[in-house]
């Protein structure tokens, strides 16, 4: 697939070469692989309805959403919780703008374009490696009057973090501590801050955080549990970051990767007060048996904490957290509502007698409740013959053992076909899409997969082993096969993973 550069054109903003892959020429590429007219077209209408939910969570969007400068009143509200702060910029000097995150940077470029025109902004960003074609090393803002801005750029290593992401974090943690109590701090988040903003208590090293992210990001354990986990062993998340900034006002925009919306959770909380302990992060990595598998200098870390040696993380009602606001501008279901307006104005009902699933638990068995769902008795019998649809966002998580390549999404689309494979085709069509709005789920390059009614007679045709490909959780290397992943690379922005089901029973 081809590449091309798109150049930003952002009054007064230096113009980035902004560099990725033109999601619509692979939407049409996947849509131009159904084998049949009815698949194409279903293909097509689960496709243009998830780019009409990538559109929605797309940085510039969300900051046009929730952030208004009138005259010098800055408001920031969120949709999703009709919460909303006003600021008066005159009694600030400047803005310190900080944070990290798959979508920090675009959130950052928005930003600028509205306070960068009333106070001159300043402040540094952990962003995933792979977005420098992007973003070069700063974000610079020249408003109209003269006003300059520049965030600099620290370009760490996610989901494994690096010497890099520490540097970056420590440099945060600087600017934080130093700004004068005149400066307003904006904080920005996004899915992939934790690991893109690491800071290990002493003596964890980067080769032993990098382990233990390693056994947790394999162990099945969901983000909440592993973020449960980071926090106790961070100088930094789990309001450690609120610890630095306080008495300063602070407001924190914050776009949710985690099921639910928790904010101690996102970016592991740097910002907002801990609802976990020591004890509860103990207790994790005894459920998932990896006690003997972390490193020495993390079992050292948290049993110094169950025994009351360290510090618990900041709670509720700390008074650090006095003046910081915390407000979730985006997530899945900003996405979501987006998709299901789509399916809908194609003729499509949401079914009300079966629900859809949150995504949820380990990958394969969320596949297998797929598959009983689309195999519903209900279906086969249907008298009506209308177009029904199904759809829901969430995270599933992946116990690896095998050594291939692979996603949550693709293995769990994979864990449906191989129980839709073990039964008659249905008669009637259907269409399923998976993706990680992030672009890149796993060790693999894919976003996820798109299957349909012919992708399972092609499996049962060329007698296809699924059953290898997943006890190697190797889903990638099976959708690529039949040319049906999603290879879209970094979107720039990051919320829930997303599936769509359509079932068209008018034939």
């Amino acid at each position: 697939m081809k590449f091309y550069l798109e150049t930003m054109e952002v009054k007064g903003m230096e113009k980035p070469k902004i560099q990725m892959k033109n999601i619509q020429v692979e939407f049409d590429r996947l849509k131009k692989n159904g084998k049949s007219a009815k698949s194409m077209q279903m293909r097509e209408d689960l496709l243009k309805a998830f780019i009409q939910g990538l559109q929605a969570v797309m940085p510039d969007r969300l900051i046009e959403n929730s952030v208004f400068v009138n005259g010098t009143e800055l408001k920031i509200s969120s949709r999703l919780t009709t919460q909303s702060i006003r600021y008066d910029l005159l009694r600030y000097s400047k803005i310190l703008i900080i944070g990290g995150g798959k979508a920090t940077a675009g959130l950052v470029k928005a930003v600028l374009t509205k306070v960068g025109n009333i106070l001159p902004c300043y402040g540094s960003i952990n962003i995933p490696k792979g977005q420098e074609e992007l973003w070069g090393e700063h974000i610079v803002y020249t408003s109209d009057s003269g006003i300059h801005s520049k965030i600099d750029i620290v370009y760490a290593s996610h989901p494994i973090p690096d010497e890099d992401g520490i540097k970056g974090t420590k440099r945060i943690m600087k600017l934080a501590s130093s700004a004068d109590l005149d400066t307003l701090v904006l904080v920005i988040i996004s899915g992939g801050g934790s690991a893109l903003m690491p800071l290990p208590k002493k003596p964890i090293t980067i080769a032993a955080l990098k382990s233990l992210n390693s056994i947790m990001l394999e162990s099945g354990a969901n983000i909440i549990e592993i973020n449960a986990v980071r926090k106790h062993i961070s100088d930094f998340k789990g309001g450690q970051l609120a610890r630095i900034i306080h008495p300063r006002t602070a407001v924190s925009l914050i776009l949710s990767d985690v099921r639910g919306d928790p904010i101690d959770s996102i970016a592991s909380g740097p910002t907002t007060y801990d609802t976990s302990t020591y004890n509860i992060s103990w207790q994790i990595i005894e459920k998932y048996r990896i006690v003997h598998m972390v490193p020495e200098s993390v079992r050292v870390v948290l049993r110094k904490g169950v025994n009351g040696l360290l510090s618990e993380t900041p709670k509720q009602n700390n008074p650090i957290f006095s003046k910081i606001t915390n407000l979730v501008i985006g997530s899945a279901t900003t996405a979501v509502n987006e998709i299901r307006n789509f399916i809908e104005n194609q003729g499509y009902n949401e079914s009300r007698a079966l629900l859809s699933p949150e995504l949820f638990g380990e990958a394969k068995a969320m596949g297998k409740k797929l598959a009983e769902l689309i195999l519903s008795d209900r279906f086969s019998q249907e008298q009506i013959k209308r177009k029904l649809y199904f759809l829901n966002s969430g995270e599933c998580t992946v116990t690896v053992k095998g050594e291939g390549k692979g996603g949550r999404n693709q293995e769990m689309l994979l864990a449906l076909l191989e129980e839709l494979n073990g039964t008659a085709i249905p008669n009637f069509n259907i269409a399923v899409l998976s993706m990680a709005f992030d672009g890149i789920e796993g060790n693999s390059p894919s976003a996820g997969a798109i299957i349909d009614t012919d992708t399972l007679k092609e499996v049962k045709n060329n007698d296809l082993e699924i059953s290898k490909y997943l006890s190697e959780n190797d889903s990638y290397s099976f959708f690529k096969q039949l040319e049906d992943a999603i290879e879209i690379g970094q979107t720039g922005t990051n919320v829930n993973d997303i599936y769509g089901i359509l079932i068209d029973l008018t034939n």
